[in-house]
């Protein structure tokens, strides 16, 4: 999974900084974002 920033100010699209996860690594942080949201 890719989580990125775009620019698309000149027309033109240009990816910008951000992380790759891997499956395993999105379900975590799915599940840690569940958790707490739950709790909050």
């Amino acid at each position: 999974m890719d989580i990125r920033k775009w620019d698309n100010s000149n027309g033109d699209k240009k990816i910008l900084k951000g992380i790759t996860l891997t499956d395993d690594e999105a379900k975590k942080l799915k599940d840690a974002l569940n958790k707490y949201y739950k709790e909050a």
